[in-house]
C-alpha cells in the first residue's frame, strides 16, 4: 500500500492516510503550491474585508468575509509569490 501524510494545522496534527492498493499518478498531474491562511478573530455576524499588499502601501481588496464563527480561517486562493502582506478591516 501507500501512505500520504496531511498537515492538519487547525487541529495541530499530522494525519496519515494509507491505501491497500498503490495508486499511480503521473507526475505531470501533480502540483504543490503554498497558500496563505488568515485567522480572523472578530465579532460574529459582522463582515470583514481582507486586503493584501506587496509593499504595505498599496492595498488590494481580496474578499469580503461575513464572520459566522470566531476565529475564522480564510485561505487566499492564489499561491504565495513574492512579498504579500494582509489585513482585515471591519466593514460598517
Amino acid at each position: 500500500g501507500s501512505t500520504i501524510y496531511v498537515a492538519d494545522t487547525l487541529n495541530q496534527r499530522i494525519r496519515s492516510i494509507t491505501t491497500d492498493a498503490p495508486q499511480i499518478i503521473p507526475a505531470a498531474s501533480l502540483s504543490l503550491n503554498t497558500y496563505s491562511g488568515l485567522q480572523i478573530t472578530g465579532s460574529i455576524g459582522h463582515t470583514y474585508q481582507v486586503q493584501s499588499s506587496p509593499d504595505l502601501t498599496n492595498w488590494i481588496s481580496r474578499a469580503d468575509v461575513p464572520l459566522n464563527s470566531s476565529p475564522y480561517l480564510w485561505i487566499d486562493q492564489n499561491p504565495i509569490s513574492g512579498n504579500k502582506f494582509y489585513r482585515a478591516l471591519l466593514l460598517p
